[in-house]
């Protein structure tokens, strides 16, 4: 290739060898097919379509299989770096294929000749979805900042022929690509801890990092299965997302991705529950917890990027869409549906009518303006500074400092331990920017409105419907319990009390008939017993 890779002069041999070899010679061509074995999948079909090929490997490995013997013709190896770090200098390119992968006889071709006349370092194919003719999967992908994918393709969309143009991409998919065998070695492979879809984002990234080009080749056809996992979400595949950016930004790019990317993530949460999904809170948790875990390998890694990077993250950002794809597809789903409410040929324009007319809702509404009337002292004149009264600070830090520090002994003279409510309501003012008066009326008035949500629910339980499911929970949000504890000052035991007809409705559900089930029950009545225990903690089993 005419394009080289330099390194900085110290410490040159702790670098990998990455440099890349001078232009072959057409013909000359060395490569070697890897076919990643996929749970539950025959790679034969695979390997007959990699032996097919007009452009013949020079070899052909499968890794992942539990099989003692490999079908005639094919090397078992254990893994992708084993494979690569014995491979013979000789070999140009590896061509990476998934076991439910299915290329056309000129797919590697194609991928071959285009990195040459490109001086691509890494190449991806287009894929279509299995059993379709033209259905599109992939045609390379773009990123946001936070590295979730953006393929600019419609759920669907036929292949007309209108990508097929070879193009620069932030990454291309792990189920065909094409790698040149010297810079695959110091890039030490795909990482195994990653999902189909963010090993590719991985791979791409560091390729980039360290001078490469990415490219995708429309004509060089692979049909996918799909067997593998799309990575349309699942935790596991934003986990490993998130690592792919952990690894490939500077730290002062990390300075402000990460705070933007829990933002990011706090507000899809919460857009995602007014859409009806609640698993996104679960999944942001999960992807956090994983990251923290893997953060000792994930610096290894970083450590071991630094030695070959030519580039800085400008080069990143040049693919990249701007602001976040998924508050963008919230946001546009959300407008769908507000706008659909006024289209009266859909099916939720008639469902929206339903809702209006039915007597509930307007209980409902009734009970929730009670409320906001029954509040007003508190949205008006702030909490009252007795008793066990939870003050919001100016500070939220502070409170959270006070949380750590254990026992409290100032204030008012009291020597109680402070409750774990005060954290809660630390961290709800930092979402709020700090705003504490901001904070503590709409902590207060959610806790109620959900108050009328969980009576509701927990009278459905008991046989009692209509109207009154909902009305009922005036006089027991506002009776002698609530009143004894507004005098009293123990604000945090009201709110307990507003959220726990809520948290005794998700206990008392249906019992669940399969293993999905029972695990969303556990986890929403975990949720539940945990924010009533933490604002009144002998609450707690």
């Amino acid at each position: 290739m005419a394009a080289r890779m330099s390194f900085p002069s110290s410490d040159r041999s702790e670098v990998p060898d990455v440099v890349m070899p001078a232009q072959a010679e057409p013909g000359s061509v060395s490569v070697v097919a890897v076919v990643s074995v996929v749970a539950g999948v025959d790679p034969q079909a695979t390997l007959d379509a990699v032996g097919g090929q007009s452009l013949v490997p020079t070899e052909v490995r499968l890794i992942g299989s539990s099989e003692s013997e490999a079908p005639i013709g094919v090397v078992l190896s254990g893994d992708l770096e084993e494979v690569v770090a014995g491979l013979d200098p000789s070999v140009d390119y590896v061509w990476i294929l998934h076991g439910d992968a299915h290329p056309r006889p000129d797919a590697l071709g194609a991928l071959v000749s285009e990195a040459e006349r490109f001086e691509a370092s890494l190449a991806g194919s287009k894929l279509l979805v299995g059993g379709t003719d033209d259905t599109l999967e992939s045609v390379g992908s773009a990123t946001d900042a936070f590295g979730e994918p953006y393929s600019g393709l419609d759920e669907g969309e036929v292949d007309l022929e209108q990508y097929d143009v070879v193009r620069d991409v932030a990454f291309v998919s792990s189920v065909s690509m094409l790698v040149r065998r010297d810079l695959l070695r110091g890039m030490r492979g795909l990482d195994p801890a990653l999902g189909p879809v963010a090993a590719g984002l991985d791979l791409s990234q560091r390729v980039r990092i360290a001078g490469g080009r990415v490219i995708v080749v429309p004509s060089s056809e692979v049909h996918h299965d799909r067997r593998c996992g799309r990575g349309d979400g699942g935790w596991r595949e934003q986990s490993g997302r998130m690592r792919a950016m952990l690894k490939a930004y500077r730290p002062i790019t990390l300075a402000w991705m990460v705070p933007f990317s829990l933002l990011v993530g706090l507000v899809d949460s919460l857009g995602s529950l007014v859409l009806g999904r609640w698993r996104q809170i679960p999944r942001y948790l999960l992807t956090w917890a994983w990251n923290l875990v893997h953060l000792p390998s994930t610096i290894g890694l970083r450590r071991h990027l630094a030695k070959v990077r030519q580039v800085g993250d400008e080069e990143l950002f040049r693919y990249q869409v701007r602001g976040s794809v998924r508050l963008r597809q919230v946001g546009a789903e959300l407008s769908d549906r507000a706008l659909a409410m006024f289209d009266d040929d859909r099916p939720v324009t008639r469902r929206a009518t339903e809702v209006w007319n039915s007597p509930a809702t307007w209980a409902l509404l009734a009970a929730i303006l009670i409320v906001v009337v029954g509040l007003r002292s508190i949205f008006l004149s702030g909490l009252p500074n007795t008793g066990f009264s939870l003050p919001f600070g100016e500070d939220p830090f502070a409170s959270l400092s006070r949380l750590a520090g254990g026992w409290n002994r100032a204030g008012l003279g009291t020597d109680a331990p402070v409750l774990p409510a005060t954290g809660v309501a630390a961290v709800w003012q930092m979402v709020l920017l700090g705003e504490a008066g901001l904070a503590r009326s709409l902590l207060t008035l959610a806790a109620f409105i959900a108050g009328i949500f969980g009576i509701g629910r927990l009278a459905g339980r008991l046989g009692v419907g209509g109207p009154w499911a909902y009305l009922a929970a005036v006089p027991l949000l506002f009776g002698l319990a609530a009143a004894y504890l507004a005098d009293g000052g123990r604000w945090p035991a009201l709110i307990a009390m507003a959220l726990l007809p809520a948290a005794m409705a998700t206990v008392l559900g249906p019992t669940p008939t399969s293993r999905r089930e029972w695990w969303g029950m556990a986890g929403r009545s975990l949720v539940a017993v945990a924010l009533v225990s933490a604002f009144v903690p002998w609450l707690a089993p």
